[in-house]
């Protein structure tokens, strides 16, 4: 039996660097549990160790205006941990924060990485009504805030696969797709250039991972890829959307 509530510390409320380290060994581990043994511990992951990482992606906003005296602090630290933990046993890469990450920015990484392997190794086992209204939004937040300083490893290891881990997770769920496909639309029509980049390259994966179904929502994707075929800056993401809905639906959106 293992729990959250197990690396907690008597002299640290769980708020501090103390606790955030003991937090992002556990997702760590985690993640680990989840990546090796799948669908047999899938289940008991999700168990103990979701809503913890659920709730440290909503503080996340905090996390990620973590002061710059904490990067200085941690940057050397933070380069040996990279380099130690980047292959599992396994043989499979768990995708590290970047070296000068703060406590907080850890936590966040380790976080998604395990909710991502409970989504992809769990399915609609371990995601029912409640928990897929829990992490879309969350997950929609995550691709709005991405900015120029966030590491494209983030989105495209981490954030865009576990979009798609929550796709396929609801089936043939036409309701589920849409609401996620509906968000991410949004986003790549509104707002900075690498959220709108983000939000396509987690429409990719939504629609690589939905295959088919994809029909059942893309007429939902016209208008907001038309416009990002328009932007130089997004079309070559957008263009790739369109073939990957041609290939896997035979629907040419736009």
């Amino acid at each position: 039996q293992w729990s959250l509530a197990s690396s907690s510390d008597d002299d640290d409320d769980g708020d501090g660097v103390k606790g955030k380290k003991k937090r992002a060994a556990f997702y760590l581990l985690a993640t680990t549990v989840a990546s090796r043994l799948r669908s047999i511990a899938a289940a008991h992951v999700a168990d103990v160790a979701l809503a913890p990482a659920l709730e440290d992606l909503a503080r996340s906003n905090e996390a990620a205006t973590s002061s710059q005296h904490e990067k200085k602090k941690m940057k050397k630290k933070k380069r040996r941990r990279h380099q130690e933990e980047e292959d599992d046993s396994s043989g499979k890469k768990i995708v590290p924060p970047p070296p000068a990450a703060t406590s907080s920015d850890v936590v966040l990484w380790r976080a998604l990485a395990c909710v991502g392997q409970v989504l992809t190794h769990g399915g609609a086992a371990v995601v029912d009504a409640d928990r897929f209204a829990q992490c879309h939004p969350l997950l929609v937040d995550l691709v709005a805030r991405v900015g120029p300083e966030t590491p494209s490893s983030f989105v495209d290891d981490l954030l865009a696969p576990c979009v798609a881990a929550l796709a396929a997770s609801c089936a043939s769920d036409e309701g589920k797709h849409r609401t996620m496909n509906h968000s991410l639309m949004l986003h790549a029509r509104d707002g900075e250039l690498p959220a709108r980049l983000a939000a396509l390259k987690a429409t990719k994966a939504l629609v690589a991972a939905v295959g088919s179904d994809v029909a059942n929502f893309a007429n939902q994707m016209v208008q907001a890829i038309a416009e990002c075929l328009e932007d130089p800056d997004t079309a070559l993401l957008a263009r790739d959307v369109v073939l990957l809905v041609d290939n896997l639906a035979g629907i040419r959106i736009v």
